[in-house]
């Protein structure tokens, strides 16, 4: 039951098994999911970083699981990594409804 929540967790609700360009496909994921809080939940920057911060801890909890799991030293379907790197980058571009890239 643990690897199986691990798994489920560390390929971002198994997006990272898209067989070409998981990182990518996780990538997306956070874009998507940035967008989505800030237009319709109204995250702040404060918000998605906090939001980062709190799901960095479970997120390195699944990844060391699933690599213990696989046997490999960077599987490519752990991609929860880039879905909270986005969020990253978008709480600190401050994006909001008065910035240019909200429209």
């Amino acid at each position: 039951m643990k690897i199986l929540i691990a798994e489920v967790w560390a390929t971002a609700f198994y997006v990272g098994l898209v067989p070409k360009a998981p990182g990518t496909a996780g990538s997306l994921v956070g874009v998507l999911l940035a967008f989505l809080l800030q237009q319709y939940l109204y995250f702040t920057g404060w918000h998605l970083a906090a939001l980062a911060a709190v799901l960095l801890l479970p997120s390195v909890w699944a990844a060391t699981v699933l690599i213990g799991a696989t046997g490999q030293k960077d599987p490519q379907v752990i991609v929860m990594d880039e879905v909270l790197g986005q969020l990253i980058v978008f709480a600190a571009l401050g994006w909001n409804e008065t910035s240019p890239l909200a429209y």
